[in-house]
C-alpha cells in the first residue's frame, strides 16, 4: 500500500517509473473504516506514534500527476473478530498483525482500551463477531506512447 511509505509521492513515482507504456499497476488500499479505523485510532496508544495513510483522493491525484489512468473498484468484506474479542492467542496474533504491533507486550489498561474500540466497531451476531471492511482497488494504466494522457 503506497500510503504506508514515509514519502508516498516518491514511492508512487518510483512505481510509475518502473511501469512500461501499456502496463498496469494494481494498488490495494484500505478504507478509513474497520481495521484501518481501529489502527488510526489506536496508533498513539499501541505504538506511541501517529500513523498516516494516503486518502483515496490523494492516490488519484498521484496517478494523475504521473499520467496514469485510474479505475477504482470497491471491495466489501468482513473480518471475523470473534477470536480477537475473546483475547485468544490466535486473536491477539491477528490483532497484532492488523495493527503492526506485538500486542502480547501491551499493558492491560491499553489492551482494554483497544478491545473497547474493537467492541464498538464490531457487529455481534449469533455465530460470532465481525468488523465491516471496505478496500479500494485501484487499477492504474500507463498509456502507450502516442496515446492520450491520463483520465
Amino acid at each position: 500500500v503506497v500510503g504506508a511509505f514515509s514519502d508516498p509521492q516518491a514511492a508512487f513515482g518510483r512505481l510509475a517509473g518502473h511501469t512500461r507504456p501499456g502496463g498496469h499497476l494494481v494498488l490495494v488500499h484500505p478504507a478509513a473504516r474497520g481495521v484501518a479505523e481501529l489502527a488510526a485510532e489506536q496508533a498513539r496508544l499501541v505504538k506511541g506514534s501517529e500513523t498516516h495513510s494516503c486518502a483515496w483522493d490523494e492516490l488519484r491525484r498521484l496517478a494523475s500527476l504521473h499520467r496514469l489512468r485510474c479505475e477504482l473498484e470497491m471491495l466489501e468484506s468482513r473480518l471475523d473478530c470473534t477470536e480477537c474479542l475473546a483475547r485468544s492467542p490466535t486473536g491477539v496474533a491477528i490483532l497484532s498483525h492488523c495493527l503492526d504491533a506485538d500486542l502480547r507486550r501491551l499493558c492491560e489498561p491499553k489492551m482494554l482500551r483497544l478491545l473497547q474500540s474493537l467492541w464498538r466497531l464490531a457487529t455481534i451476531g449469533e455465530h460470532g463477531a465481525h468488523v465491516e471492511e471496505t478496500t479500494a482497488i485501484f487499477l492504474l494504466s500507463k498509456p502507450r506512447a502516442g496515446s492520450a494522457g491520463a483520465v
